[in-house]
């Protein structure tokens, strides 16, 4: 085992304790983190049980940090840590799979979708995307401000007319900070049903607390008709779960809970981590001494404010774990840096964070010596950062060529040096010059992917597909990197053509002689390739869905060469995922001009989506990034760019979330200096913190970049310059700890020649990826439906099972969520009744059961009394038939998840009922409006959900004599005793090997569609209804399944959530 200190020892051995941890940067709390998790799962508890491997969750603030915990427990159950005995060693590693270890969005999905009805949410939906989910709430936003406008008195909209004015942007910028206000109150539970208050100030706070609440009210409903759900919905219903019964089954099935990345939590999450060991949740002190929970954090590193995180929450937490004996550690060394940057460390901050800063210990096993390199500071005249951004690129290159020696013996390359900036806008001054001086370079997760070049060049070029008359389009097209035509060529094209749009239109036939005389080498190919690809589209766009025609241009056309030569891998992989995108959007995207649309809509209204990251450890390339992603990383060089910041002046949004009401606050800024409250101090306490987080990536050298000189540095001065100036001074000038490199006057940019040989692979394509492949998907989970499904039609399971995308069907007023009047669908009132018959167990004050569940599962259909009085009509029939038979035991909306061959099959069973003779009956609900004619179909169909449901509950019961029934509650002409239009029917019972047999059969079918499958219309090839380039069956599904996304939208236009000249 690696060798511990005292404190990570005491931290990973004592397992039945809760602790309260506090991990500076490079501290090892990743190694004890493991260290303790595979304890947990190797030594007996004090009782002699044994804790199962699914008994122990962790929580990672991260899917990649997730990932690693995993890849480390793994290791070290083959290394034999804790464990010696072979055979135990192989059940771990045969059970890992089973592991929870996952974020807490993952984990409270994945309770949520156990337990829908407990819940409050309707079973099988699907999860917004972030950037659909932005646009629909800037709109909700848009028009909710319109409302609330028009109910204010002449003083009040004045009042909140100088609100809007107050950003620099004017009022697209207002609607974006209200979205990101609104955004950060669904996470940290302000519209949560037990602590929604009622808006009683009536000035400014009032009115965009006003606004807030009735945008998230139309936002809610909005994605609600769509069955979606976003994470801070998911959470909300998760935290819903665990209040109630259901929340009791939760917690027996945790022994242990593991939280990382504690300070980044958000109230409703640490309120699900309470109740995930305690069902009342309040007391700090009681949930420590169940001896259950193991948190770690660093309230240094908290920079995630804009996402709810509140790191008062962590303090809390310390402070009660230090009143009890041995419940608080602080892990004091840091392993990561050299020890003369934890020097330079302890100076900055404990000058800048004061009495709340611990010191941080170097490693013992490093040695300082006397000649060390100190921190290097970029020191730029005032107002003049142009000469630090090339001095940073000059520092850069000497690094490399003087071969810089680093800590490991290794010389340092381009490889190991990291540029980090606070925002995203602060790159690109940086990377104009890397470009210039031939640096290469990497961007890591810029969060600007519709704003990128590459896909301003998609939205265009689709632009002139639709419309080729467009004279602009086609300049932009012919100037694009992309395309690379010179101005003297496209001067040439114009006096040719007489308009721009002729010259690409079609194949504008540029003869050898012209070329030679008109155009650059390759240029005219470039031109006639881009025209006779854009021509080509045109004439295949109708009727094909968007993916299709990219992927046709291409296969054939060779579009991604072109994105290559433009924008790089970089660019490249940005086409992929923005097609990635469009494919998983809820917001319909089958056509081009949909398509653009969406580009031009995500890029106007800076919805933020990350660029995919292209990193490769591996790649020698400068790593530029923001702090944020660089997070939990470390590299051997960092430069700290932009650092000329006034600790003092955020550029965050005025508006704020209260932390105590919860409501919002408007902070005025007065002339240049800003009001001294609460909410600034919290902005400077984060800039400080996202100063630490850059700082403390280092492991061996780091530079700070564009530290500008000020006019003047006085004790009431933030400037971090003079911090770090005063801090310099404080701590011996020039044998203190900075090292000052001042540019009096502008440099020259020296040009890299190191790694000619290297720059050329560089840029090399990245390897094809298959259509929509979903990395995510490596255990193969199926459910009763999604295998009925892909019996039924396999186009349609792998469109909406597998990949999940939008579902689509013709303008039906019965199918649409977002119905008026008495109109519903069967699926809605299937989940009504499922949800009432769940909770009831007499057929007594239904309707207000109904009214109650209608409500909380359906918020856009609580008027809708048709519906709530069938479903109290099918729910009493329902109750009086099981209660007509008393078996001695009933267990209600059964989640499984059980295991067949090397599949999972997941789902809930409605009913097992247990009698007194040890045989047991599954009973399965079914709302369907049918007839006694065609319940021999309908059981036919179901027979497959039946006996998985029977398989499981032998699984779950350990009991093989299961029988199961299905109970038709709304057949015309059936009678069942008593009760009118009931039909009860036995399933008939084959042995469960059988089932078994046929199951794993099944799935492995369905498992290896995706890989035959380059497009989905592949899927058609065969079926007995294909024909005519159609499948008749498919669309038949589509019909009776499937949403209307175009026709939800529509609704919404109706309704008055967006306005109509938007959607």
């Amino acid at each position: 085992m690696i060798t511990e200190t005292q404190s990570q020892r005491r931290a990973s051995e004592e397992i039945e304790k809760s602790m309260v941890v506090t991990a500076g940067a490079g501290s090892g709390k990743t190694m004890v983190l493991v260290n303790r998790y595979i304890r947990l799962i190797t030594t007996p508890c004090l009782d002699g049980s044994q804790r199962g491997i699914d008994e122990v969750v962790a929580i990672t603030f991260t899917e990649k940090a997730a990932a690693e915990m995993r890849e480390k427990v793994e290791r070290a159950i083959r290394e034999g840590r804790c464990l010696e005995d072979e055979t135990r060693k192989k059940e771990l590693l045969e059970k890992l799979p089973q592991a929870r270890i996952s974020t807490i969005d993952s984990l409270c999905a994945n309770l949520v979708r156990r337990y829908p009805l407990s819940a409050g949410v309707i079973p099988d939906f699907g999860i917004i995307s972030q950037g659909d989910s932005t646009l629909i709430m800037q709109k909700c936003v848009r028009k909710a401000l319109e409302e609330t406008s028009a109910s204010l008195d002449d003083t009040q909209k004045s009042t909140l007319e100088d609100c809007i004015a107050s950003n620099k942007m004017g009022l697209q910028s207002f609607i974006s900070d209200m979205t990101l206000v609104t955004n950060i109150s669904a996470t940290r539970g302000a519209f949560d049903l037990e602590k929604n208050g009622k808006v009683e100030e009536a000035g400014i706070d009032g009115i965009l607390t006003i606004i807030r609440n009735r945008a998230y009210d139309m936002y809610k409903t909005a994605i609600y008709s769509m069955r979606m759900l976003d994470f801070a919905g998911i959470e909300a219903s998760a935290l819903r779960l665990l209040r109630q019964d259901a929340g009791d089954v939760v917690r027996n099935g945790i022994k242990s809970l593991l939280v990382d990345e504690y300070q980044d939590t958000n109230e409703i999450q640490d309120e699900i981590i309470r109740l995930l060991v305690d069902r009342a949740g309040v007391n700090h002190r009681k949930i420590l001494e169940s001896g259950k929970l193991f948190i770690v954090g660093d309230n240094n590193q908290s920079i995630y404010s804009f996402r709810g995180a509140n790191p008062s929450i962590f303090e809390n937490w310390i402070d009660a774990a230090k009143r009890i004996d041995g419940s608080y550690v602080n892990l004091e060394t840091n392993f990561r840096s050299a020890p003369n940057l934890i020097r330079t460390y302890n100076g900055i901050f404990r000058n800048l964070i004061g009495e709340k800063y611990q010191d941080v210990l170097p490693d013992p096993g490093k040695k300082s010596s006397a000649g060390e390199q100190r921190t290097t500071i970029i020191r730029a005249a005032y107002n003049n950062g142009k000469n630090s951004y090339i001095e940073t690129a000059n520092m850069i290159i000497r690094l490399v060529s003087d071969k810089t020696q680093l800590k490991d013996g290794k010389v340092a390359s381009f490889g190991d040096i990291a540029l980090l900036v606070r925002a995203n806008r602060d790159i690109r001054k940086y990377t104009e010059v890397f470009d210039r001086s031939r640096i290469p370079y990497v961007l890591v997760r810029s969060d600007n992917l519709f704003a990128s070049d590459c896909a301003l060049f998609l939205a265009d070029m689709i632009g002139f597909i639709l419309d080729n008359k467009d004279a602009s389009l086609a300049y932009a097209i012919l100037a694009s990197a992309a395309v690379g035509v010179t101005e003297a060529s496209i001067v040439y094209l114009k006096r040719k053509y007489g308009y721009l749009d002729m010259a690409i239109s079609s194949d504008p036939s540029i003869d050898e002689a012209e070329e030679a005389e008109y155009f650059k080498a390759n240029e005219a190919g470039r031109i006639s390739g881009i025209a006779i690809m854009m021509d080509h589209a045109r004439k295949i766009m109708r009727g094909k869905p968007s993916a299709e025609i990219l992927d046709e241009l291409v296969d054939k056309f060779c579009l991604e060469d072109y994105l290559l030569f433009g924008y790089g891998r970089q660019g490249l992989a940005d086409f992929r995922k923005i097609k990635e995108l469009a494919s998983d959007s809820a917001n319909g995207l089958g056509s081009l001009s949909a398509l653009r649309e969406f580009i031009i809509a995500n890029s106007e209204m800076k919805v933020e989506v990350s660029e995919p990251d292209i990193l490769d450890d591996n790649e020698n390339a400068v790593k530029v990034m923001t702090v944020h992603a660089a997070k939990g990383l470390e590299f051997p060089i960092v430069i700290f760019g932009k650092a000329n910041m006034n600790l003092a002046k955020s550029d965050s949004s005025s508006i704020k979330v209260d932390n105590e009401s919860l409501g919002l606050a408007y902070v005025q800024k007065t002339g240049k200096k800003q009001s001294q409250d609460k909410y600034s101090r919290s902005d400077r306490e984060e800039l400080i913190r996202i100063v630490y987080v850059a700082l403390t990536r280092a492991m061996d050298y780091l530079i700070i970049s564009d530290c500008r000189r000020v006019k003047e540095c006085n004790d009431g001065n933030k400037w971090l310059y003079c911090s770090l100036e005063g801090i310099d001074a404080a701590n011996g000038g020039d044998a203190g700890l900075f090292v000052w490199h001042d540019l009096q006057e502008e440099p020259t940019l020296d040009i890299n020649t190191c790694i000619a040989e290297e720059t050329a692979t560089f840029y090399e394509e990245a390897p094809e990826k298959p259509m929509l492949s979903r990395e995510s998907d490596r255990q193969m989970r199926f459910s009763p439906s999604s295998l009925m499904n892909f019996m039924e039609c396999p186009k349609s399971f792998l469109s909406y099972h597998w990949y999940r995308l939008p579902r689509e069907s013709v303008k039906s007023e019965r199918n649409s969520p977002l119905r008026k009047g008495p109109s519903y669908s069967g699926q809605d009132l299937g989940t009504l009744v499922h949800s009432m018959v769940s909770i009831a167990e007499e057929p007594i004050r239904l309707d207000e059961l109904a009214d109650r569940q209608s409500k909380l599962l359906f918020p856009g259909l609580d008027d809708n009394a048709t519906m709530r009085a069938k479903a109290v009509e099918l729910s009493a029939r329902y109750l009086k038939v099981v209660n007509a038979v008393r078996p001695c035991k009933v267990r209600k909306e059964i989640p499984f998840s059980i295991r067949v061959g090397e599949y999972l099959i997941e789902g809930f069973i409605d009913r097992i009922e247990e009698h007194d003779d040890g045989t047991a009956t599954v009973v399965d609900i079914k709302t369907n409006r049918t007839n006694i004619d065609d319940v021999g179909k309908l059981v036919n169909k179901y027979k497959l959900q039946l006996n998985t449901y029977r398989l499981a509950a032998s699984k779950l019961l350990d009991n093989d004599r299961v029988t199961s029934r299905i109970a038709f509650l709304d057949v015309e002409g059936a009678d069942f005793g008593s009760e009118k239009n009931v039909v009860i029917e036995d399933i008939e019972q084959i042995p469960l090997e059988e089932i078994e047999e046929e199951l794993i059969e099944l799935m492995s079918k369905a498992s290896i569609l995706p890989s035959k499958a380059n497009r989905l219309d592949d899927c058609c090839l065969g079926c007995k209804d294909y024909g005519h380039g159609k499948c008749s069956h498919y669309e038949a599904v589509m019909e009776s399944e499937s949403m209307d996304r175009k026709f939800i939208m529509e609704n919404i236009v109706e309704q008055g959530i967006i306005m109509e000249e938007e959607a």
